[in-house]
Order: structure tokens, then sequence, then C-alpha cells
């Protein structure tokens, strides 16, 4: 991270870097990955002159697994082991904003709906978010795997015991929102392949009729409560800008209006065959404007989404 933002310094580029990201490093125990977080802005100022520092300048950093997975943060307690850099007094609640602040503009953390391939949840190995939330209906007798709502996947969600620990993602950011407003932040993160496209796979197989994008509706309904709570929760970087004929996710000619990216060109560069068109993807467009606001509806999926069906791909 540090070599890069010298090398953009050198070339008087900088003005173009908003910050860092610690993306899918994978660690769910939150009392490592502060602490770490900490000693990596430190890190970075050490070796650049305290970039990170400068206004408008900061730092995104994903939770636990990939993203999602917070449970612990409200109870992170100071290092004992003396390796840490920082000051803090051993034992002690981290106070993780009072340090964060000091080495950054601004900080957020980013919330991404995924789990990595294979984690190793109640004793066994499971696959993703959905795979992971029907190991907690059967695990704890907590819901039908097969037939989920919304209600069911805040539950998954927010449980700070044998969930994922949303609510102590919400309470930890909006206890410190008056006093770090431009550090107590949460932004929803992703790419084409998962976020919004993760939560409405997610579901497919498992959300009831009435409610056939239960996991999307219950991120959606997470966020404006916390919003409520204090802190930023309106941030949004989980959708791609552009797609082409070369990497499209549906059947060729078509453009992908699914919650995957902004626009679509009908050209392929590898055979160079195609129009050069640029297409807007207005439902997710209307998606992207309205992140976490959604309408009840959830219209900016195509129908044919909505009810279950995969289009061919």
């Amino acid at each position: 991270m540090a070599g890069f933002i010298m090398k953009a310094k050198a070339q008087g580029l900088d003005h173009w870097l908003a910050g860092i990201h610690l993306v899918e490093h994978g660690n769910t125990n939150m009392a490592q990955v502060l602490p770490f977080m900490i000693e990596i802005a430190m890190r970075v100022n050490s070796l650049t002159g305290g970039w990170l520092q400068q206004p408008g300048h900061g730092f995104l950093a994903n939770g636990g697994g990939w993203g999602a997975d917070y449970k612990g943060i409200n109870s992170v307690q100071c290092p004992v082991d003396g390796t840490h850099r920082f000051a803090c007094t051993p034992g002690s609640a981290l106070p993780f904003f009072q340090l964060m602040a000091q080495q950054t503009g601004w900080f957020a953390f980013g919330y991404k709906f995924m789990e990595f391939k294979k984690v190793h949840y109640y004793g066994r190995a499971e696959h993703n978010m959905g795979g992971l939330m029907q190991a907690y209906c059967r695990q704890f007798n907590a819901c039908d795997p097969k037939h989920l709502g919304s209600a069911d996947w805040e539950r998954f969600l927010s449980d700070d015991v044998n969930g994922l620990g949303f609510s102590e993602l919400a309470a930890f950011v909006g206890r410190a929102a008056a006093q770090y407003p431009h550090h107590a932040n949460v932004i929803f993160v992703g790419d084409n392949s998962d976020s919004i496209a993760t939560m409405d796979d997610a579901g497919k197989a498992s959300c009831a009729a009435a409610e056939p994008l239960c996991a999307v509706q219950a991120v959606s309904h997470l966020f404006n409560q916390a919003a409520a709570g204090g802190g930023g929760w309106d941030g949004r970087l989980f959708i791609n800008g552009i797609e082409d004929a070369s990497t499209e996710t549906i059947a060729p000619g078509n453009s992908s209006d699914d919650g995957r990216t902004l626009t679509y060109i009908p050209y392929d560069p590898l055979s160079l065959q195609g129009s050069m068109a640029v297409i807007t993807n207005r439902q997710t467009l209307n998606l992207w404007q309205s992140w976490p606001r959604l309408s009840a509806d959830y219209n900016f999926l195509p129908q044919d989404r909505r009810s279950g069906h995969h289009r061919s791909r």
C-alpha cells in the first residue's frame, strides 16, 4: 500500500487516491482484526510521511470473514502481549475510534455480504452466506432453512452470540458517531459477482414465495435501522461501472440490468464484434442511487430473477 502511494506521489498523481482498503482478509476474530487495522494505518503513515493523516485521505476496512462478520467487536480490549506500537492500557477497552482518528482523515468499515468458501462454523465446513444461513437454522432450530423470510435473515445477521453480529457493529458505530463523525461509518462494498448479486443468489433456493428477495430486504432494513442510531451508513461501493460483451453475465446480446453493473456496451473487444453504444442499466442505477433506502417492491431486479428463475448464462 505504502509503496503504491509513494510511487503516485513521485509522479504527482496521489491526488487521485482516496485512501487504502483492507479487503478479504478472512480473519473472524475482531480482537485481532481491530488492533491490526490500527497497526496498518500507523505503518502506512510511517512510510509515506503521514499521507493517511491528511484531510480527505482515509481507510476502508472490511470486517471479519470477507466482510460480514462483526461478532465480538463491542468487547475488544487493548492487547496484553506488548507487540503493538499504539498506546493502550492492556486489558481495558480498545479506544478504536480515538486511535484511528489520530492516523486517518476518515475511516469506514466495509460491510460485504460474503463469507469465504468452506468457512468453519458450528463444527463443520459451510459454503458461502446461503449455506451458513441454512446451517444456522438447523443448528439452533431458529428457522426453516428451505422457507426463509427477511426476519430470519435479520436474526442470523444480527445475532451477536451465534450469528454474525451486525447488531454489535451498529452499536459500536452508533456510540462513536457524535464524537467521530468522519470515522464512525460503514460502506456497503462488493462488485458484480457479490454484494447485491450474492444476496439475490443466497435467497433463490430458500426464500419463501412471499419474499423472493428476503436477504436483500433484510440487509436493507438493518442498514436503515442502524442509520437511525447514528453514524454514516449511506456509503456504497458495490456495483461495477461497466460491462461489455466479453464479460456479460447473462445471455449474449443482453444487458445485465440485475444489480451488477451500471452500464453495458454490446461490444466484444476480443472478437471486435458488436456495437459501441452505451446502454444505461436504469434499474441498477436506481438501486445504486437509493441504497440503502430501497423501494418496498424491490423492482430493481427483472421479473424472471425475482421469481427465482435463472436466465441462461
